[in-house]
Order: C-alpha cells, then structure tokens, then sequence
C-alpha cells in the first residue's frame, strides 16, 4: 500500500526500446493500494503519471495534475484493469491498450453501469458517466454492452452529426502547426 504521498518530479523507467514509463509510477505484474495520493508533475514518454501492465492495481482518492507525455495521457494501462475511485484527472487522462474494463467510480455503493464513450466501454457511474459526456447504460456490464463504433463526422463523439460537429471544424479550420 501506498499512502498519503506526493508523487512528484519522476522520469520513468528507461526500457529496452528506448523509451521511457511510469514518470511517476511504473507498476508491473503488481496490484497495489495507492490511496490518498497526489501524482503530479512527472514525466516519461508513456504513462507520465502512471504506466500500468498486469495485476489489478487501486487507485482511491488520488489526483492527477500536469504528468507531461508528448505520445499518451497521464495514466496508460497495457493489458490491465485499474480501479479508480473518488480520482481526479486534471490535464491527464487514461489510455488503455488491450485492457479489460477499467472502472471509474465516485463511491463503490453507487449503482454501476456501462458508459459508452465514443466505441470505448467503461463500467462507472452515471454521475461520471455524464461528466465524460458519455452515453449511459445503467446496471449493464461493459461485458453486457456493446458500444457502437463512432460516427463519420462526429467530432465530439455525442452519436450525433450535427451543427456542433461543423462548428467544430470551422473552428480549427487553417493551417495546423
């Protein structure tokens, strides 16, 4: 168990192909408790904050601010399920790569549900799944639910095709950097 900590100033553990994970945390085949944790401001070139493979690993009650990777978000999960619970993520994000279902909860006695995020499934609340601008099934298992690939043209993965998807590509349109 890790607890009550600031995790803070990591630069990732350099791997055989070059490239640097776990800024802040590097965790493998392990399923530790990481409670009450703040994880900010470190750096690698995946999993800034985190970079998780194997185990079921539980995150509760930590925050997640400005770990800074230029190829994937804060938290990158490679073939495992993190729990995250009562977490914040600000400026960082979670990716995974051939993951089972991550859960996102706000309380573990709140009713859980599948929430469709683009084609993506993650089992949360419905509280978290608005929040994400997600699509809400209630008391269904991602396993249950199958989320529905995205649509041509939707670029704010709403399920809609609309005036705010065009707006959205007036918006960037010119010259990229």
């Amino acid at each position: 168990m890790i607890e009550g900590l600031t995790i803070a100033g990591g630069l990732g553990w350099l791997c055989k192909d070059g490239l640097r994970r776990g800024g802040g945390l590097y965790i493998n085949g392990a399923s530790p408790i990481i409670r009450r944790c703040l994880i900010v401001g470190n750096e690698a070139d995946r999993g800034a904050g985190v970079w998780l493979r194997g185990g079921v690993p539980l995150f509760e009650d930590c925050w997640f601010h400005d770990n800074i990777s230029e190829q994937t978000d804060g938290v990158v999960c490679e073939g495992v399920a993190p729990k995250f619970i009562r977490c914040g993520f600000h400026e960082d994000g979670v990716q995974w790569t051939d993951a089972p279902v991550v859960s996102i909860r706000t309380d573990c006695e709140s009713p859980g549900g599948a929430c469709c995020l683009g084609s993506t499934c993650v089992e949360t609340t419905l509280e978290s799944c608005v929040s994400a601008n997600g699509h809400w099934h209630e008391t269904i298992p991602c396993s249950d639910t199958i989320c529905p690939p995205a649509c041509l043209g939707d670029t704010n993965a709403d399920r809609r095709v609309n005036h705010t998807d065009l707006l959205n590509v007036l918006n960037n349109w010119g010259m990229c950097r």
